[in-house]
């Protein structure tokens, strides 16, 4: 029988090559701190695994809509022994691009901040060198009056697309789903020519737009929209609505989800992550 010890005399010899003894995978682990982390790729290590969450969007204030939930980004990127890359995981209302809540005349009538996109950079760190993202889902809706009816959610964050934003039961229209080419559609809001402003803001590169932020000078009561998803590109902030009163029902529309990106290859899930997102790096050297 062979034994190691005489193996390896064989091999000095020139007479047995041992092949490499394959290492066991190796997988870091990013969570969201609200700031950009770094990764240093291993000698000897030239692909790397990258499994990418978004995060989901807020939910309306006090019993709002429900945020949309974030999308999922997978593939393998081509690296350089010592290279740094950086890592940003995208929160729930927070960091990663998302669009800030629309203002009702309450802070019980805001609608909710959209989710940040989750994503691997390389070169000089900026949007352009996003190598893998995974879109952010949108913020939920908000109303006044009746409870017994289903609230505008946000759209969720996907993969060359994300998903819309609903509507009110009113007016108020939705943001738009970023997609791999623009940013989603800015909602519009209810009654705004009258009261006040109330169209959310469009979504653009890297960010979500904000919700519809509606003011009144009469007294009514004005329902903040959902803020859009980051993303590759963001989604679109849902419009904000004036409600005429208590007696009345009047919904805000949720904002849109933003889109994924990655290389060809990338396989993308679209509406899959509650709370905040989340990013895995694994990789396989050799001994």
């Amino acid at each position: 029988m062979l034994t190691a010890t005489t193996a390896l005399a064989l091999a000095g010899a020139g007479l047995i090559a041992l092949a490499p003894q394959a290492q066991a995978a190796t997988t870091v682990n990013f969570s969201y701190t609200g700031g950009a982390q770094s990764f240093v790729v291993p000698a000897g290590v030239r692909t790397l695994s990258v499994d990418a969450f978004g995060a989901q969007g807020q939910d309306g204030r006090s019993d709002g809509g429900a945020g949309g939930l974030g999308g999922r980004a997978r593939a393998d990127l081509t690296v350089t022994p010592g290279q740094t890359l950086q890592v940003n995981v995208g929160g729930t209302g927070g960091y990663g691009g998302a669009g800030t809540a629309g203002r009702g005349a309450s802070s019980y009538l805001d609608g909710g901040a959209g989710g940040g996109a989750s994503d691997v950079r390389t070169g000089g760190n900026g949007l352009g060198d996003r190598l893998l993202v995974a879109g952010g889902g949108g913020g939920g809706g908000n109303r006044i009056g009746s409870r017994d009816t289903v609230i505008p959610p946000g759209g969720s964050g996907g993969g060359t697309s994300g998903t819309a934003g609903a509507d009110g039961t009113n007016r108020a229209i939705g943001g738009g789903a970023g997609n791999a080419g623009a940013g989603g559609a800015a909602g519009t809001g209810f009654d705004d020519d009258e009261d006040g402003q109330g169209d959310g803001g469009g979504g653009r590169y890297g960010g979500g737009g904000e919700g519809g932020s509606p003011w009144s000078n009469r007294g009514f009561h004005g329902v903040g929209g959902g803020g859009g998803g980051g993303g590759w590109y963001g989604g679109g902030g849902g419009g904000g609505t004036i409600s005429y009163g208590f007696g009345y029902h009047e919904d805000s529309g949720g904002g849109g989800g933003g889109s994924g990106h990655g290389p060809a290859g990338t396989v993308f899930d679209t509406g899959v992550r509650s709370g905040n997102g989340a990013l895995s790096i694994t990789y396989t050297g050799t001994a």
